[in-house]
């Protein structure tokens, strides 16, 4: 399972319309994979519903910042340092085998600077790839040259950053880079 979120309400009442695009899962996963700790990619009590209370999480490494810097994906990481999860931290390019499966934590660029990687599962012939964020990236050739092709690509759209509920609560001097906007100081 990638970036599994169970309750998205919150979000998604800010920048969904229409019913939720995310059902529970039935079948137990292998094991749980993390582009990023932003809240709309990573949800504990999901992940917990999804590999068991001590599943497996493959997870990129953790943003070292001030608090002002980590404020993204502070509750996150507290979160899983709190779980009993299997929580492991991978390295771009990383291959990891899970059960059937081999996958490889491959580079990814976040808008925000926050750490993140992407994914690349390999399975009975078959190879799909799953991006976190996709608005930046530069490593699509290096990817497609070391691990393609693939058979799929999943590619999660970008929100603007000001109009998501998080990033206005949480920092508002994102607002900065919202062209259409103007960011007032207080």
């Amino acid at each position: 399972m990638i970036d599994y979120v169970y309750d998205s309400s919150g979000f998604l009442r800010d920048n969904w319309r229409g019913e939720s695009p995310v059902r529970p899962l039935q079948t137990p996963a292998v094991a749980a994979l993390v582009t990023h700790l932003h809240e709309d990619h990573t949800d504990v009590v999901a992940i917990e519903s999804t590999v068991g209370p001590v599943g497996v999480v493959l997870r990129p490494a953790a943003f070292a910042g001030s608090a002002a810097e980590v404020v993204l994906t502070a509750k996150q990481e507290s979160e899983l340092a709190a779980s009993d999860l299997d929580v492991r931290t991978v390295a771009e390019w990383e291959q990891t085998t899970l059960g059937p499966f081999t996958v490889t934590a491959v580079p990814a660029v976040d808008g925000l600077g926050d750490p993140q990687v992407n994914w690349v599962v390999e399975a009975d012939g078959q190879r799909p790839f799953h991006g976190g964020e996709t608005m930046f990236h530069g490593y699509w050739w290096p990817i497609a040259g070391r691990l393609g092709p693939f058979d799929v690509a999943a590619l999660p759209v970008t929100v603007r950053w000001s109009t998501c509920r998080t990033c206005s609560r949480a920092a508002p001097w994102l607002r900065a880079w919202d062209l259409k906007r103007p960011c007032k100081r207080r």
